[in-house]
């Protein structure tokens, strides 16, 4: 197995702020585990409210050495904690990548793994503090989505006039995140007053060493109250559970999805609401958490959507190099990742018999030569056709050219999407068409 990472600069869509700090552009680094022709991404968004970074990401990752061949599942996630050195964001891409290259060379789901179901939760969108004429626009690009999640913890006077706004662009649901960013005072006024205004409940209201306060606080709140904070970890939770109705679960801080899992579970054992939450990031994170999403109660994984340069929205090749990509040709993204990893590796070996070579004065052989690509949005036609399920894109159109391609590529359809099994007229992967649902018998008893 092979280990690869790069950096990569998110820019935001519009600056976001939160009571602390705001950002146009957050530094993130990309985790390849490969074997052979499978390739498990990961993503590690750092913190600095957590004292994480890319330097010590870069830092830690340089000193791994190459991963055993022979770790399973279990082992593998071991190994990434071990190799994350304390660092939670670098565990979270260890540990992703290392699920999603199982998941692959297993042809299983994660979400299946993980016994979630398919009752996906709709994500709020967030409207960060910034400037008050921007509202308008904000409110309009949140459009498509039904719930907002509202950042606050200026002031009284100023958090109020950010409510108000919106509530002259619409009455959708509102969910309000503090950030640590008010006192006790505040806090009882805030809670009262959003009360009145279509507000489902209040995130991280006082600072996490502040847990005294936020107790007082919940007993007299008409709203309740979601840890973000102050919940990073499951050993966080018996600590928190009489301060706080939920909390808030983010892949970032907890550090794999196994350790969501447990937080979900641990806090039902105490009657708590739980949301899963993100940090601003690309589509490999938020994809990730998005397995759990239909085990929670609230969704606020919308860090992508936040973003104008999310690299996973496909690509266009403008220099195949030594792949087997055509010039001009848009493919999805993680297709042209993988093909400069497997490059990459292949270098590897190239460069150890250059070695050899140079001792014994051979002629040296020449590398490969990386895919070069620019990102692309790709169109309704454009996806249809570069989808992953060659059965899909050929039912869409250019059907010659697309079972050409596949024939010759001795392609195989692993029947994943709703659409191929469609055609096949199989039982699609939803619902009953799961494999545990199968021997369910419906009911007609009215009683129940």
């Amino acid at each position: 197995m092979n280990l690869d990472y790069t950096t990569y600069r998110i820019n935001c869509s519009h600056p976001f702020g939160i009571s602390r700090s705001t950002h146009s552009h957050y530094d993130i680094v990309y985790i390849y585990i490969s074997d052979g022709d499978y390739v498990g991404r990961g993503e590690a968004a750092p913190s600095a409210r957590y004292d994480e970074s890319t330097d010590q990401i870069l830092t830690q990752l340089k000193s791994i050495d190459n991963i055993d061949n022979n770790l399973n599942l279990e082992e593998g996630i071991i190994w990434c904690k071990k190799n994350s050195n304390g660092i939670s964001s670098l565990e979270a891409a260890l540990s992703t990548a290392w699920l999603d290259l199982w998941a692959k060379k297993n042809n299983r789901r994660i979400s299946e793994y993980f016994e979630s179901g398919n009752n996906m939760l709709y994500t709020s969108y967030t409207i960060a503090i910034g400037d008050l004429d921007l509202i308008p626009k904000k409110v309009e690009e949140a459009h498509p989505y039904q719930i907002l999640k509202i950042k606050l913890g200026v002031s009284i006077e100023d958090d109020k006039q950010l409510i108000k706004l919106i509530r002259n662009e619409t009455d959708k649901l509102i969910r309000v995140d503090a950030n640590e960013g008010w006192d006790l005072n505040m806090g009882i006024e805030m809670c009262k007053w959003l009360a009145d205004h279509n507000v489902e409940f209040i995130e991280q209201p006082f600072k996490a060493n502040n847990l005294g306060d936020t107790a007082k606080l919940k007993e007299i709140s008409p709203l309740p109250l979601i840890a973000d904070e102050n919940s990073i970890t499951s050993l966080n939770i018996p600590d928190i559970a009489h301060a706080f109705d939920g909390i808030n679960i983010k892949l970032m801080k907890c550090g794999s999805l196994f350790e969501a899992k447990k937080m979900i579970d641990l806090a039902r054992q105490y009657d708590m609401k739980v949301m899963l939450g993100c940090m601003v990031e690309s589509s490999i994170g938020i994809t990730a958490m998005s397995n759990l999403s239909p085990q929670v109660d609230f969704a606020d994984l919308d860090g992508n959507q936040l973003i104008n340069n999310d690299p996973y929205v496909g690509v266009k090749i403008i220099d195949p190099g030594d792949s087997h990509f055509l010039l001009d040709k848009n493919v999805e993204r993680f297709e042209y990742e993988a093909e400069n990893v497997r490059i990459r590796n292949e270098n590897r070996k190239i460069e150890e018999e250059n070695r050899k070579r140079a001792a014994s004065g051979e002629e040296l052989l020449p590398l490969l030569r990386e895919v070069k690509a620019e990102h692309v949005f790709l169109g309704i036609s454009k996806a249809a056709l570069s989808t992953e399920s060659f059965l899909s894109a050929a039912s869409f159109q250019e059907t010659t050219k697309v079972l050409t391609e596949a024939s010759l590529q001795n392609k195989v359809d692993h029947l994943r999407g709703l659409k191929e099994n469609i055609l096949l007229g199989r039982l699609i992967p939803a619902g009953t068409g799961f494999k545990r649902y199968k021997g369910i018998e419906s009911s007609t008893d009215e009683s129940e």
